[in-house]
């Protein structure tokens, strides 16, 4: 019985078991794929992750080490200007309480006089090797604070230039995505 609001279609033949081998008849069974032990796939994404990582991983630990550097370099400028300061504290303090070698390194350097029983230039005109100036002593070693250096592999001049950085996470993604495409399966 058929609704007459429906069209009549055709059905296709019910599809016939699968025989099983060795019994007679002429289809030869459907093969099923079997997937094989090792994909050749890996081969190129395993690489272009590599190369992806290093390109991105090799320019951040060059930031790294060269902000450690400077961030110690800084450090060093800081002690030297702590040790100033305190040079200057402790004359700040030795002229406020009156200590007698400050007031007589003052005399001789502000007002050019040598304290009695003091000679600034000894009589073969040779200058005393006591100097009267103050301001020497006060000052720390000068600081000699070096400049960033360091060698470079050849991977690290690649991945740390600005054009070759680009192509070589071009040529990962590539790898990548042609180790992500389905093999064949004939």
């Amino acid at each position: 019985m058929t609704d007459p609001g429906t069209t009549n279609v055709h059905s296709a033949p019910a599809p016939s078991p699968q025989r099983a081998p060795g019994a007679g008849g002429g289809a030869a069974p459907a093969r099923r794929w079997v997937p094989p032990l090792f994909d050749a796939g890996w081969l190129l994404l395993v690489p272009g992750i590599v190369i992806v990582a290093l390109m991105v991983l090799l320019p951040a630990v060059e930031d790294l080490e060269r902000a450690r550097f400077y961030r110690d370099r800084a450090r060093l400028a800081e002690q030297h200007a702590q040790a100033r300061l305190a040079n200057h504290d402790e004359y700040l303090a030795a002229l406020k309480r009156g200590d007698e070698g400050v007031i007589r390194s003052l005399a001789a350097t502000q007002l050019n006089k040598a304290p009695a029983g003091m000679q600034l230039l000894r009589p073969e005109g040779e200058i005393s090797t006591e100097s009267a100036a103050i301001y020497d002593r006060l000052e720390p070693p000068a600081l000699v604070l070096n400049e960033y250096q360091r060698s470079y592999s050849t991977l690290e001049k690649l991945a740390l230039g600005e054009r070759t950085r680009l192509w070589g996470i071009g040529l990962g993604a590539l790898l990548i995505f042609a180790g992500l495409l389905p093999g064949s399966r004939d």
